[in-house]
């Protein structure tokens, strides 16, 4: 599987996912994460600025099926600040997907940088660079995630052209539904309508963690999908964004327990799978209706 932070290609199995072309046992999978902000511990950046990868215990995983870590250039630290790479998400849906799907193999890419929108993707040219380098099953798309609420407009036309760019490279195109802030609960609906009318006019599938997230919220108030700063996820709520990628990529009914330890209890965790997942299918349905 490689995933790209807000780009993503996937493959598996026989019968588990519509696969685009023969890659064997594996999935692709790349996301290219437009972030609002991201901190860079200068300690750790390389030249331009760019953050050298930190080797997390998961990349071993990774490193071990592709001969490459999961990151290119993107720093895997408690100092980032993208709802895709928090707590090494990719990677995470990586592991998950082996797990669930034994026989699976899984490469994870990211491309994300500070300061990002779609547009600003756009006008870098490096995920288009990927797109035309390698060979994809699907990619998810992450706009900065104030953007389907002020600036919606901006972000239709970049979605576009980037389906556009990925679907002519045989690729499925997924964007990655964000939640709201946790003092503006309200807005998950206008966040929610955005992304519906995206996958409209653009054809693209939607991931839509923010569902799953906000009813997780309402069935689970005591347990905190943020962190302080009322944005940022928690690693239950990176758990909860992974599991919902993993029912919406592939056509699994469980995701394998143990891959992560979490503090939930076995009801709790049940609960967040049932909801990932029931997110997950009613947005298969309304696209293929």
């Amino acid at each position: 599987m490689r995933l790209i932070c807000g780009e993503q290609q996937i493959q598996t199995l026989p019968d588990r996912i519509a696969v685009r072309g023969a890659f064997g046992h594996s999935l692709s999978t790349a996301y290219a994460d437009a972030c609002k902000e991201r901190k860079f511990d200068t300690a750790k950046t390389g030249d331009h600025g760019i953050a050298r990868p930190l080797l997390p215990t998961q990349g071993n995983l990774i490193r071990r099926h592709t001969g490459k870590w999961p990151f290119n250039g993107v720093p895997c630290g408690a100092k980032q600040h993208c709802y895709t790479t928090r707590n090494d998400m990719p990677t995470l849906v990586a592991r998950l997907l082996e797990a669930s799907m034994p026989g699976m193999r899984v490469k994870a890419d990211v491309l994300a940088f500070g300061g990002a929108s779609l547009a600003a993707h756009w006008n870098r040219g490096e995920v288009q660079k990927r797109l035309a380098g390698q060979t994809w099953n699907a990619v998810v798309l992450q706009d900065q995630s104030t953007r389907p609420l002020r600036a919606l407009r901006s972000m239709q036309e970049y979605v576009r052209r980037f389906v556009d760019e990925i679907q002519a490279a045989g690729a499925r195109p997924y964007l990655y539904m964000t939640w709201a802030r946790k003092d503006d609960p309200a807005s998950q609906a206008k966040i929610v309508q955005a992304f519906q009318g995206l996958a409209e006019v653009t054809g693209a599938s939607v991931i839509p963690v923010g569902l799953a997230w906000d009813q997780f919220r309402n069935l689970r108030p005591a347990i905190d999908l943020y962190e302080p700063d009322g944005s940022h996820p928690t690693m239950i709520g990176s758990y909860l964004a992974a599991c919902t990628h993993v029912f919406s990529l592939a056509d699994i009914d469980a995701v394998s327990d143990g891959v992560v330890e979490i503090k939930l209890s076995s009801v709790d965790v049940n609960l967040l799978h049932e909801i990932c997942m029931t997110a997950a299918r009613a947005e298969k349905t309304l696209r293929s209706s």
